[in-house]
């Protein structure tokens, strides 16, 4: 990597059955402002551990770039707007490694940000 990016981008995740409930979850994220992106990839075949059984879903993953200093409320939207008792929610710090990504992704939080006041 040429250049150094100190920029703190997190990737937010989620998962849920429904359609509807990754697009509703999509649109909150949006509205909150601390968000420059958010993707929904549809296909994820997921197996998993629930009330004493093993269980299959098929869902979709919901994707958010943030800023650290907004984990705590992107993680308070989508719990409330879950639809699942538990819902997997994870945040993991990435490397952007264009510092022309990472301008933009500060530049809109910012821009964002200031329309909020």
């Amino acid at each position: 990597m040429s250049e150094e990016i100190s920029l703190p981008v997190f990737e937010v995740q989620t998962t849920t059955d429904e359609a509807t409930v990754s697009l509703a979850l999509r649109d909150q994220l949006v509205a909150s402002n601390l968000t420059p992106c958010v993707k929904i990839q549809a296909g994820c075949q997921s197996k998993y551990y629930w009330n004493g059984s093993w269980q299959n879903a098929d869902e979709y993953v919901i994707t958010a770039l943030t800023l650290e200093t907004h984990l705590g409320h992107l993680v308070s939207i989508i719990k409330s707007a879950h639809n699942y008792v538990n819902p997997e929610v994870i945040a993991r710090p990435i490397v952007v490694l264009s510092k022309e990504y990472a301008d933009w992704v500060q530049d809109v939080l910012l821009e964002l940000q200031a329309g909020r006041s």
